[in-house]
């Protein structure tokens, strides 16, 4: 029995996954560098079915530019039950000053307050979601 035909495991459809992007601010970003994979916490937003997220000069404004293809992981865990939702698709710098202005309105929350004065927008080309049951392992 695979995984997504247990009982205790939920497949989500396109708009839970929105809807679980969309309430939840804090995930990781998968991106992978001359074959060297790395996750990265960041804040995102959802916006018109696209994820948002500011960011500082260095490695991780870095990483995209040499290599677009990331993967975003966004979890919660709600009363007994975990969920968990997967983007896979491509990151952009933003350079264009209306661009970066509608992001800037959004509700982009940081973990630190550092200075994020870049801004990425990650297109989704797949997005995929788990509903899991919490329960003891079974002996």
């Amino acid at each position: 029995m695979s995984l997504a035909d247990h009982p205790s495991v939920e497949v989500l459809d396109d708009e839970q996954c929105l809807q679980i992007l969309a309430e939840v601010p804090y995930g990781r970003l998968a991106v992978s560098v001359a074959g060297e994979p790395d996750i990265l916490p960041i804040n995102a937003v959802l916006a018109d079915g696209r994820l948002y997220f500011a960011t500082s000069e260095g490695g991780k404004l870095s990483s995209l530019v040499v290599n677009a293809r990331v993967a975003y992981e966004a979890d919660r865990i709600v009363g007994e039950r975990a969920e968990s939702v997967v983007v896979h698709g491509t990151a952009r710098v933003l350079e264009d000053d209306a661009a970066i202005e509608a992001v800037q309105a959004l509700p982009v929350v940081s973990w630190v307050p550092t200075p994020k004065t870049r801004y990425v927008e990650i297109t989704p080309r797949e997005t995929t979601g788990r509903r899991f049951r919490l329960s003891p392992s079974p002996a």
